[in-house]
């Protein structure tokens, strides 16, 4: 016979384990504002507060009212994931006999992303006085922005980011070149970034030591001198793209020209490193456009049918 324990328990029992597997305190935010959905919807709308007796049924009509509530396919399919990872728990727990969710599915199709082109993004940055003649606040974007191109940061990684020291864990290593962020999920994923990058630091770490008042371990200060927000970080790439025609730029587009570069020019699993994503999968779903050009590349490099003697027949 199945314990009886109500769905509100449970989820506290498998967030509390997540964050003892080292998931991201965002990602545990993220994970209880889904789950506590549901169960508030199983609780008020079919009174609804056992595990046992979660069905497909109720699963079904809670992801219904996430697409009348105006909830894209996309987030209702991030939703069903989370939904998913939770019964699995309670059923190694013992208390679920199966996953009732095993066989839903929600389709969506990704928008296709348009980065521009590498190009335009360095001639963004090169557009910003460089340090012999623009403000501090230059002297920071140049370095900034060249870092998340270089190494794909996202954005929240560069807001994470603290001044090189020895009791920091997610900083830049100037003789190295290689940057450390927190890894989406938990843990530090390192990135590697050019000379040029790395002489662009040096010069904002030389401005930064000049400022005076600055109590704030973070790499890049705000005009505040405090870490920036995302909000801040939002709005200053719109500010510095708006500066040479780039109206539509956003933070991701960085990371998302820089991967897709890495992928056409050195294969998915080069990019996957760089990206820092747990599979090749995960890599292969979002740059598959690029890989496919290695794949074309590849094929007409080594394998051309002009290669074989009888292949190169006259037109």
């Amino acid at each position: 016979m199945l314990p009886t324990v109500f769905i509100r328990d449970a989820i506290g029992a498998y967030l509390e384990r997540c964050r003892l597997r080292g998931h991201a305190a965002n990602s545990l935010r993220a994970y209880r504002a889904d789950l506590l959905s549901f169960e508030a919807f199983a609780r008020d709308r079919h009174a609804c507060t056992v595990v046992a007796t979660v069905g497909a049924r109720l699963i079904d009509r809670w992801l219904d009212e996430l697409a009348r509530s105006g909830s894209s396919p996309r987030s209702q399919a991030r939703r069903l994931s989370v939904l998913k990872s939770w019964l699995g728990y309670c059923r190694r727990e013992g208390w679920i006999e199966h996953d009732a969710a095993a066989d839903i599915t929600v389709r969506w199709r990704p928008k296709p992303v348009t980065a521009p082109e590498m190009e335009s993004l360095l001639a963004m940055i090169d557009a910003i006085p460089p340090a012999a003649l623009g403000t501090w606040e230059d002297v920071r974007d140049r370095a900034m922005l060249r870092l998340a191109l270089d190494s794909g940061l996202r954005i929240g990684q560069v807001a994470a980011l603290d001044v090189p020291g020895d009791r920091t864990s997610f900083t830049v290593d100037l003789k190295a070149l290689r940057v450390r962020v927190p890894k989406k999920g938990g843990g530090v994923h390192e990135a590697p970034f050019g000379a040029t990058t790395g002489r662009m630091l040096e010069a904002w770490l030389n401005c930064r030591d000049g400022l005076e008042d600055v109590t704030s371990a973070a790499l890049f200060l705000s005009r505040r001198g405090t870490r920036f927000t995302r909000q801040g970080l939002h709005a200053l790439v719109k500010r510095r793209g708006a500066a040479v025609g780039l109206g539509d730029i956003h933070w991701h587009l960085l990371r998302h020209r820089r991967i897709g570069d890495i992928v056409e020019r050195l294969g998915i699993y080069v990019g996957q490193g760089v990206a820092g994503h747990a599979s090749a999968g995960t890599t292969t779903s979002v740059y598959g456009r690029h890989a496919q050009a290695v794949v074309h590349r590849q094929v007409r490099q080594h394998c051309d049918l002009d290669a074989y003697p009888q292949g190169r027949a006259h037109a």
